[in-house]
């Protein structure tokens, strides 16, 4: 497992391309963040088995599927990263998003300042 000394990695998971790389071009303007992304739970996996991650950041709806429980399993597998559930859903609030162990917030994905303030905040939590 690739551990990019000092650099704080994070990892973006979503099924639709110009979102992935709006979210990827939005990390990479914070210092000391490196950005990779998947557009599944299965690429998603692979990332994971060769780079230490610190923020998963995923879309809520990928592909048909929601990710309670492949962040679950993550956690059985000792994967320590947070995550940020990140959704197109203009109801946040209603849907009532299950809690995942770890899970840092939801996010609108046009909420930019809620984006980065989240990185933020992981950052200092991995500081620390």
């Amino acid at each position: 497992m690739q551990n990019m000394a000092g650099l704080f990695t994070v990892l973006i998971i979503d099924d639709e391309p110009d979102l992935l790389e709006v979210a990827r071009y939005l990390l990479n303007r914070e210092d000391g963040v490196v950005v990779l992304t998947a557009n599944s739970f299965a690429e998603a996996s692979a990332v994971l088995s060769e780079h230490l991650i610190h923020l998963i950041i995923c879309d809520y709806h990928l592909h048909e599927e929601t990710p309670e429980a492949w962040l679950s399993d993550l956690r059985l597998k000792g994967i320590n990263a947070l995550f940020l559930i990140y959704t197109g859903s203009f109801d946040v609030e209603e849907q009532h998003f299950p809690p995942v162990d770890g899970c840092l917030r939801t996010v609108l994905k046009t909420d930019i300042k809620g984006l980065v303030e989240s990185l933020r905040t992981a950052k200092l939590y991995w500081a620390s």
